[in-house]
């Protein structure tokens, strides 16, 4: 977690709850500064929060669950969000009761209702029927996904959606 930006350094502090350690450094024209250096764990937190949360999870469950709008997000509930269509489920999240007539009915919203998620079941059989090729899928969803997203290790606030990034990975779910 570092950026010169502003707003990039507003949001590691709140995607990663950053309280930090304070350090002193000297700068370039020799005046002391105390900075607060992120610890591991809130490194850990934003990786997971933001990166695997929001940068993935979130674009996974655009493709198998359904996506509120087009509109690009920075972590609010109005914008860019997953929605599974079932009220109970969306409502604590992102307030799905009372939204103006032109949200309900915008064309980029869907909602797959968890259907796709049946792919579950073609989890279990692929399992059941050839354990070596369930472990050749599985480790390439892994490769595809997960591991794009450490070695990737997005900043916040990007400036358009990454969802293409792990397009490998949906695919591999879907088979």
């Amino acid at each position: 977690m570092w950026s010169d930006q502003s707003d990039h350094q507003e949001a590691y502090q709140e995607w990663g709850k950053v309280k930090g350690i304070p350090i002193q450094v000297t700068d370039q024209s020799g005046e002391k500064k105390v900075l607060k250096k992120p610890t591991f764990g809130e490194n850990l937190r934003f990786m997971i929060s933001y990166q695997f949360g929001y940068m993935y999870f979130r674009y996974f469950m655009w493709n198998f669950v359904g996506k509120q709008n087009d509109t690009q997000g920075t972590g609010g509930a109005i914008n860019g969000n997953w929605i599974s269509g079932i009220n109970f489920l969306d409502e604590p999240r992102v307030g799905t009761s009372d939204l103006p007539g032109d949200m309900k009915t915008d064309p980029s919203r869907n909602k797959y209702f968890f259907l796709p998620y049946t792919g579950f079941a073609g989890m279990f059989y692929h399992l059941n029927r050839d354990n070596k090729n369930w472990g050749i899928i599985l480790l390439l969803f892994i490769m595809t996904g997960i591991a794009i997203v450490v070695y990737l290790n997005q900043y916040p606030n990007q400036p358009r959606e990454r969802d293409y990034a792990f397009a490998g990975s949906f695919y591999f779910f879907a088979v």
